[in-house]
C-alpha cells in the first residue's frame, strides 16, 4: 500500500497530501504537547501562545520552541515516510557524509556569512522602501520584533551548560526537523513535479525562507535554502544538509553566547548595514569554490 501510494499519486496530490499531513500531525501533537506543558510548567494553555508570557518563563519557552519544531516538521516527515515507503529510505537517512564532505560543508557555511550579511543589509534597505505606517508593514515589523525578543530570551545564558542546551534546542533540533521536511519531503516532490532539479530546489528554498515569516532576513535565508538544497540533491543523504543547517544555526548561538559573556549589547551583533560589497563578493567567490569542490568530491565518490 505504501509503495502504491508513492507510485500512483499525481505529484500535485502528493504535495497537497504532504501539507495536509503536516498540519494534521501538528495540530494533534501541538495540542497534546501544550496540555502536557500546562502540567509541567503550571501555565494556562493560552500562555504557550503568548510570547510575552513565554519570554518570562525560559523553561516553558524552550519547551514550546522544541514542541513546535518537532510537531510541525519532524513528526510529519516521519509519518509521511511511512506512507510513501519507509522513513530511512524516503528521507535518505541511512548514509552519513564522509569526513571530507563534512569539512567542506562546514567551511561553506562559515564563509557564506559575509555574503549573507551583505544580502541582509540589502534586504533591510529594500524593506525600508515601503510605507512603514501601512498595516502590513507594521504587522511584519511587530513579528520581527517578537522573533527577536524570543531569540534574545532563549540565548541569554552565560554558562557553558546554557550554551550546550541552546545548541541542541536552537541549532540541532530545528536543523533536523526542517531538513527532514523541506529537503527530505518537499524538495523531492517539487523536483518530481517540475521535472527540473534546479526549479525544485529554488521553489523549496523560497518556501523555506517564506514560511519563517521574517522578511527582513528573507534573502539570506533563501540563499541558505539553496545551499542546503543542492547539498542534499548532490549527496543523497539528509545528514549532509542537516550538518550545513546545524553549522549555520550554531554560529548564531555561539555569537550570542560570546556577546553575553563579554557583556556586549545584543543590538551591536547586527552589523549587516556595515558589510561592504567587496566583502560580500569575496565571500560568495570562496563559497562558490567550496561548492565546486563539494560537487567534484561527490562526483568522484559516486563514480
Amino acid at each position: 500500500m505504501r509503495e502504491k501510494l508513492t507510485n500512483q499519486l499525481p505529484v500535485f496530490l502528493k504535495i497537497i497530501f504532504d501539507v495536509v499531513v503536516m498540519f494534521s500531525v501538528f495540530i494533534v501533537f501541538f495540542i497534546a504537547g501544550i496540555f502536557l506543558g500546562t502540567k509541567i510548567y503550571h501555565l494556562h494553555a493560552l500562555d504557550f501562545l503568548n510570547y510575552k508570557v513565554l519570554i518570562t518563563h525560559p523553561g516553558a519557552l524552550s519547551y514550546t520552541v522544541v514542541l513546535q519544531s518537532l510537531s510541525l516538521f519532524f513528526l510529519p516527515s516521519i509519518v509521511l515516510g511511512y506512507f510513501y515507503s519507509r522513513p530511512s529510505y524516503f528521507l535518505k537517512t541511512s548514509r552519513v557524509p564522509d569526513a571530507t564532505l563534512s569539512a567542506l560543508i562546514i567551511l561553506a557555511f562559515l564563509f557564506v556569512q559575509g555574503f549573507s550579511g551583505y544580502l541582509a543589509g540589502l534586504n533591510e534597505k529594500f524593506f525600508s522602501l515601503f510605507d512603514q505606517n501601512s498595516p502590513l508593514i507594521q504587522y511584519l515589523t511587530r513579528s520581527e520584533q517578537q522573533a527577536s525578543q524570543i531569540t534574545q530570551a532563549m540565548l541569554s545564558g552565560k554558562t557553558y551548560s546554557a550554551l550546550l542546551i541552546n545548541l541542541i534546542i536552537v541549532a540541532l533540533i530545528p536543523a533536523i526537523s526542517e531538513e527532514f521536511f523541506f529537503r527530505g519531503v518537499l524538495q523531492r516532490h517539487l523536483i518530481e513535479g517540475t521535472r527540473n532539479a534546479h526549479i525544485g530546489i529554488i521553489l523549496t528554498a523560497f518556501l523555506f525562507a517564506f514560511i519563517h515569516f521574517e522578511f527582513k532576513t528573507f534573502l539570506p535565508r533563501f540563499i541558505l535554502g539553496l545551499m542546503l538544497g543542492y547539498i542534499f540533491y548532490w549527496s543523497k543523504t539528509i545528514w549532509a544538509s542537516v550538518l550545513g543547517h546545524f553549522t549555520n544555526n550554531s554560529l548564531g548561538v555561539i555569537l550570542y553566547f560570546i556577546a553575553n559573556r563579554k557583556n556586549i549589547p545584543i543590538d551591536k551583533l547586527d552589523q549587516t548595514q556595515n558589510v561592504q560589497w567587496w566583502y560580500g563578493l569575496l565571500s560568495l567567490l570562496i563559497v562558490s569554490l567550496i561548492f565546486y569542490a563539494i560537487y567534484q568530491h561527490l562526483k568522484e565518490s559516486n563514480s
